[in-house]
């Protein structure tokens, strides 16, 4: 038994077959090493976007002299936003809040200002690994003022379908697309550059003083005229 020797398949004996499986293997490795990190960038810039968002719904918040709004337009803001609850941290102390009338509950929190390259992979792993949907609490600087900090409550669900169909909106967009309709039928009967009429590049004075077009071809009739006049 110990000294039994593995045999190999026979499709995999020749070296042909041994060489593609090889490819396979590492086409699939680059393929996961491109996609990790792809994948985690989408999901920063997610978060980072509904950071921005909400910071934006908050200069409504501001722009109330005893900064306060009703509850039907701070649902309305958190409806534009898509979420559950904006908080505004100011470097006063001051602190602004939008939220909903019943605050769900927290399930993890993650601080964008302290995520580093494999933390941000690791937790876009467990993202796509996650089953259900869980509320988060992100918090970040403001894009426009980083003296501000953004908290937000969001949805975790959507963010992970967003993330699974981030590759197949990639590759739908690397794929060039025919013109169609009107510009399709505007280039196809579009002249060649070198078919294209050309502005005239000097001007002569008529006899009546008016500007007109060079007459070209009146250097060569003139001698065709003088070589027939001679004996």
């Amino acid at each position: 038994m110990i000294g039994r020797k593995v045999s190999l398949p026979p499709f995999l004996r020749s070296l042909s077959a041994r060489l593609l499986v090889l490819t396979v293997i590492f086409v699939m490795v680059s393929e996961v090493l491109i996609f990790v990190p792809s994948v985690a960038r989408f999901r920063l810039n997610y978060l980072q976007q509904h950071i921005a968002d909400a910071h934006l719904a908050m200069l409504a918040l501001e722009a109330t002299p005893d900064n306060m709004v009703s509850q039907e337009l701070a649902n309305e803001l958190l409806v534009h936003v898509g979420a559950h609850g904006i908080v505004l941290h100011k470097p006063n102390n001051t602190t602004l809040m939008i939220d909903a009338e019943t605050p769900p509950d927290v399930a993890a929190t993650y601080d964008l200002r302290q995520a580093g390259f494999f933390g941000l992979i690791r937790d876009a792993m467990m993202t796509l690994a996650e089953k259900g949907n869980y509320v988060i609490r992100v918090l970040d600087v403001s894009p426009t003022d980083p003296r501000l900090v953004v908290e937000v409550l969001l949805d975790e669900a959507p963010m992970r379908r967003e993330m699974w169909a981030a590759p197949a909106h990639r590759q739908h967009d690397a794929v060039p697309r025919r013109p169609r309709g009107r510009l399709a039928r505007h280039r196809a009967v579009e002249p060649r550059r070198r078919d294209r009429p050309r502005p005239a590049r000097a001007r002569l004075d008529a006899g009546d003083g008016a500007p007109g077009l060079a007459p070209q071809c009146a250097p060569r009739r003139a001698r065709h005229r003088r070589h027939q006049g001679q004996p």
